[in-house]
């Protein structure tokens, strides 16, 4: 859990670096685009460590292990679930 904090506050720290890098127009075009990709890959990355990875749905089961890519799996195609819908 202390890895994870410290990941987070490093990601937001990065991402209050780059903000007003993206924002203001006192710089070259090209710096603004590095901090523009810099705040998306900031924002991606505190998504991906706290956001959800399996979901659970009546459908199925929903891997979103790198977001925005995702792999769903029917209930019928799994043989062996630790997990019930709803719960």
């Amino acid at each position: 859990m202390l890895g994870r904090l410290l990941r987070s506050a490093v990601l937001v720290l990065g991402l209050l670096l780059f903000v007003p890098g993206a924002l203001t127009s006192q710089i070259d075009p090209w710096w603004r685009v590095f901090a523009v990709v810099g705040a998306l890959a900031c924002v991606s990355g505190l998504r991906i460590l706290w956001g959800s990875v399996v979901v659970v749905r009546p459908q199925g089961l929903r891997i979103q292990r790198n977001w925005p890519f995702r792999r769903e799996f029917r209930w019928y195609r799994i043989l062996a679930i630790g997990v019930v819908p709803s719960f």
